[in-house]
């Protein structure tokens, strides 16, 4: 299944969900797309896009603006957050401060019947060039907050988890470097 192929859509206030069919297999996800996305635009939180074929939602994802700072409790000290930029980033400049601009991946599903397929791979590639690509603001990374489960996935599509020692958290905090890209 190539995405390309399919329908793009980005939703819309009088988009008519019920006219589609979606089951990823998670219940929140599941939700979130018929109960809470219109929602979110509205209160322009989060834009939601949807890959569509026919009356069938293959996959969507919904994008936040996201800032990673040294006060989020990612790193232990303002030390551990310039080591952080020096290393990871590049940056040595003060002049870049002390918030890395970001874009979060909100929500990322995939209908059951794609799963296991390569369509999560050709989401995130498409996500990350066209953030890369369609910059109208500074934004170095992409960050999501990835359920345990998915956490191989997206290291497996070169996310890198911000912390590795909270094994009892429900999700993960992870990020792109769109420097990669270059």
């Amino acid at each position: 299944m190539e995405l390309l192929n399919l329908d793009f859509i980005r939703l819309k206030a009088d988009t008519d969900l019920s006219a589609f069919s979606f089951c990823c297999g998670d219940d929140d996800l599941n939700e979130f797309l018929f109960d809470d996305s219109k929602s979110y635009l509205v209160a322009h939180l989060a834009m939601t896009y949807l890959f569509c074929k026919e009356n069938a939602i293959v996959a969507y994802f919904s994008l936040s603006n996201d800032i990673l700072k040294h006060k989020q409790g990612f790193f232990g000290s303002r030390s551990a957050y310039k080591d952080f930029k020096k290393k990871k980033m590049g940056l040595t400049h003060n002049l870049y401060g002390h918030e890395l601009p970001s874009m979060k991946i909100g929500r990322l599903a995939i209908c059951k019947d794609f799963q296991r397929k390569g369509v999560g791979a050709q989401l995130l590639d498409f996500i990350k060039s066209t953030i890369y690509k369609q910059r109208f603001a500074g934004c170095r990374l992409i960050t999501v907050d990835a359920y345990n489960q998915a956490v191989p996935f997206y290291e497996k599509n070169q996310f890198t988890q911000l912390i590795s020692d909270n094994k009892d958290a429900p999700t993960k905090t992870m990020y792109f470097d769109l420097n990669s890209l270059e």
